[in-house]
């Protein structure tokens, strides 16, 4: 028995990994070089938003979530006088609003009763 051993010759395409079936990795290796530029810039944005110089203002007060802000609230509410007849479905009609708005923004509740001179606040359109 001849204790010989096989070695077996690969041809220098198959050596060099360069064979049959290899565009279909292709497609991989594109979508992985996409994702790494994506998730590149995805940290380049939010480095960016965490170090914006507009937040670094050291007078600035801090802003809380739902908080209504006076300062512009006579910017986006016209001040309307309650006449006599008038209700609150009457009103929102006139102004083109919702009355459900008209009563959660003035703070009214049921009966939605208003008194002559009454100062109603209407959202600008």
């Amino acid at each position: 028995m001849n204790s010989q051993k096989y070695k077996i010759k690969l041809a220098p395409r198959l050596r060099w990994g360069v064979g049959r079936d290899t565009n279909k990795f292709n497609f991989y290796k594109f979508g992985s070089i996409l994702f790494s530029f994506l998730a590149f810039g995805l940290l380049v944005n939010a480095v960016w938003q965490f170090t914006d110089p507009q937040d670094s203002i050291p007078n600035s007060e801090p802003q809380v979530l739902g908080e209504v802000d006076t300062k512009e609230s006579n910017e986006i509410f016209t001040e309307y006088k309650v006449k006599s007849g008038d209700t609150l479905f009457t009103i929102a009609r006139d102004y083109n609003v919702e009355w459900t708005m008209l009563a959660t923004i003035n703070k009214l509740e049921a009966p939605f009763s208003l008194r002559v001179g009454q100062a109603i606040k209407i959202p600008k359109q």
